[in-house]
């Protein structure tokens, strides 16, 4: 197939930037309750509202609104076209429906980041439970979140195998950094990767458990992983580790942005 045009990338570059933002305020506020210094354990959405009541808030969330908007083009376009070449092996799959059901994830953060920039009050039921709710209710629906859960858990696998022993600048075709100069980036990202894989993979499992269960209640997102791991033994450590590599995510994304080599025709 032939690569997506031009503008494809430079969506892509401003979505990447959309998502680093997130992921650094998630990343901090996280950090925040486990040094016991304020903060708090919420996903992307959490993060829209609490921009709300910010100077220039609803300015912010336009931006955020638009680059999402752009990651989910880019995340579709990467589904099916194709450009990395990802092709149709098992991991190949597994990648690309994972693109397909990210980008869905980001079609409700620029619904939710697009009314509340509006002024308007933030849609009910948007959440990972809401949309877990709708699905149950569908033909085939708790199949069809088995299938999604175990997808999200093998991606969040595969992510942290790569922050743990791959090579995150094949991986990631970030083809302008240096392996031998640039060190410290590559560790960043693979310290990031392997911590936002851990949050994966706990958000695929409450998926499944919603499905299993039949109850939405049971799902969640960043937040509810977060919030369970900070109820397990060594929270401070545990979740200070998990919150520290979700800043290190949000860092290697901004570098994913400038350097990454994105295909364009």
């Amino acid at each position: 197939m032939r690569p997506p045009p031009r503008w494809i990338e430079r969506l892509a570059r401003v979505g990447i930037v959309a998502k680093a933002a997130v992921y650094l305020a998630i990343g901090v506020l996280a950090t925040g309750v486990a040094l016991e210094a304020g903060g708090v354990l919420t996903g992307g959405e959490g993060v829209l509202r609490l921009l709300v009541g910010q100077p220039m808030g609803r300015a912010l969330l336009a931006l955020l609104a638009f680059g999402f908007a752009a990651y989910t083009v880019w995340l579709f376009a990467q589904a099916l076209v194709d450009p990395d070449g990802n092709g149709t092996s098992f991991v190949g799959l597994v990648n690309r429906l994972g693109q397909v059901l990210t980008g869905i994830a980001h079609i409700v953060l620029t619904w939710e980041a697009g009314r509340l920039a509006l002024g308007l009050p933030g849609g009910s039921g948007v959440g990972v439970e809401g949309l877990v709710g709708r699905i149950l209710e569908a033909p085939f629906g708790p199949w069809l979140l088995w299938v999604a859960g175990a997808v999200v858990v093998v991606i969040g696998l595969l992510q942290i195998g790569r922050g743990v022993a791959g090579n995150v600048r094949r991986d990631w075709r970030l083809q302008s950094l240096d392996p031998d100069r640039d060190r410290w980036p590559l560790r960043v990202g693979r310290f990031g990767l392997a911590a936002r894989g851990v949050v994966l993979s706990g958000a695929g499992v409450l998926v499944i458990r919603a499905a299993t269960s039949y109850d939405p209640r049971e799902a969640g997102g960043v937040g509810d992983v977060l919030a369970q791991l900070w109820q397990q033994p060594a929270s401070h450590w545990l979740l200070g580790a998990v919150a520290l590599g979700l800043v290190a995510y949000g860092a290697f994304a901004l570098i994913e942005a400038r350097y990454r080599f994105i295909p364009s025709a």
